[in-house]
């Protein structure tokens, strides 16, 4: 004979269960808003290094295709690339005021580490680096997060983009 579950017998009700299952799901909601806000801002950080380490090899290819300078000029959020002329007068390149395409940095990052000298770039026909005459180091940096990255262009106009270290 089946036995009866008397009154005083243990278990959960379905009130109990759903309570429990909706405090779970906020805390859980909680955890990934607070994920998305600290793995969000690094992505932003890459994406916007890839997007430089782009522009960097498009001004070294426009140097090489339209046999001229090339310069890449960066401001505190915003980069620049300027095409450069031949004054015969002073045998130097000079800025005509012809700027290929301007960039601005998404919120909140900014170029800071290196001193402007030492990551405005300028590429040759040949897309060899002219100016600095060291290799050239641009920084990005969430000034938000933690959150940095250094592209890296050297003498012979190779860029090296950050995380892996291969050269494009």
């Amino acid at each position: 004979m089946p036995t009866t579950p008397t009154r005083g017998s243990s278990g959960f009700s379905l009130v109990e269960v759903m309570v429990v299952i909706i405090i779970i799901a906020i805390a859980g909601g909680f955890a990934v808003s607070r994920m998305l806000v600290s793995y969000g801002r690094p992505t932003q950080v890459d994406r916007s290094a890839k997007e430089l380490v782009g522009n960097l090899r498009l001004a070294r290819m426009q140097a090489i295709s339209h046999d001229a300078h090339y310069r890449v000029v960066t401001g505190t959020s915003t980069y620049q690339i300027q095409r450069l002329t031949f004054d015969p007068a002073t045998s130097t390149w000079t800025n005509a005021g012809t700027d290929v395409r301007t960039v601005s940095l998404p919120r909140p990052l900014v170029f800071s580490g290196a001193s402007p000298t030492n990551s405005d770039v300028e590429f040759d026909a040949r897309g060899l680096l002219v100016q600095p005459a060291s290799t050239a180091t641009f920084n990005l940096q969430d000034s938000a997060v933690s959150a940095a990255r250094a592209v890296q262009v050297r003498l012979s106009g190779q860029i090296v983009p950050p995380a892996v270290g291969t050269v494009y």
